[in-house]
């Protein structure tokens, strides 16, 4: 692994792949399966967070109003739109 690849990683500009993962074990210690399960879980994460940034982006100024009025929160009104309750 060269200094700009390490660098790279640790600033969060690159993916985890295999052979980085080999890499980091070699130079770490964990293995590369762990490696490889942490890039995992971070993108599962990301796209939940994406996810989320794209409920929100599609809320209605009505349905805004309305979650002023109702108490409830972003999470509580996206859970019910999911559920198929409008206000």
């Amino acid at each position: 692994m060269s200094d700009y690849e390490f660098m790279a990683f640790m600033r969060g500009e690159i993916a985890i792949d295999e052979k980085l993962a080999a890499d980091l074990e070699k130079l770490l210690g964990a293995s590369a399966t762990f490696w490889m399960n942490l890039q995992k879980n971070y993108d599962k994460n990301m796209a939940k967070k994406q996810e989320a940034t794209s409920e929100e982006a599609e809320i209605d100024p009505v349905y805004e109003y309305y979650l002023d009025m109702s108490g409830l929160t972003l999470e509580e009104y996206v859970e019910n739109v999911r559920k198929g309750i409008k206000p």
